[in-house]
């Protein structure tokens, strides 16, 4: 019994050390300790799963019935997979990966906001810049002016 309650504890660690890291905005510090506490086949979904919707990012309807196909499983068991692995929902987690992506353009300073809105997969961009301030706490562009005053006063 005790093995099997060590596991048990383990696994409910792992988890909340997951969910703690989607919640947290520091990401290289997310991606060392998501390597570290996902079991590898968490990772292997985990890895998967942002994969397919990262190429259908443009898709602005990227529905759980691609996402349940591509990954061979039922929609309740994916939504559960998700849930259990995030603490969100698929809707929130794509939503998530789109503002990941969003924040990746953003800094190349390549693209104006209204290019990257479409570039994830958000034809509003009103709804776009919500979706980013719930995501990062900040508009675009006060996020991007933020970092812009951090390097200036780095030198």
């Amino acid at each position: 019994g005790n093995l099997l309650r060590s596991r048990v504890v383990n696994l409910i660690e792992n988890r909340k050390k997951i969910m703690a890291l989607f919640s947290s905005s520091n990401a290289s510090h997310k991606q060392m300790l998501l390597k570290d506490s996902l079991n590898k086949l968490d990772n292997e979904f985990m890895e998967k799963i942002t994969g397919i919707i990262e190429e259908n990012l443009e898709n602005e309807q990227i529905n759980i019935y691609q996402l349940t196909d591509q990954m061979f499983m039922s929609h309740s068991t994916l939504y559960r997979k998700i849930k259990a692995l995030t603490g969100l929902s698929v809707n929130e987690f794509v939503r998530k990966i789109r503002m990941r992506n969003a924040e990746r353009l953003l800094l190349t300073g390549k693209y104006a906001i209204s290019e990257i809105s479409i570039m994830v997969g958000i034809n509003s961009s009103s709804y776009f810049r919500q979706c980013f301030k719930d995501e990062f706490g900040l508009s675009p562009t006060e996020y991007l002016n933020q970092i812009l005053d951090r390097k200036k006063s780095e030198y």
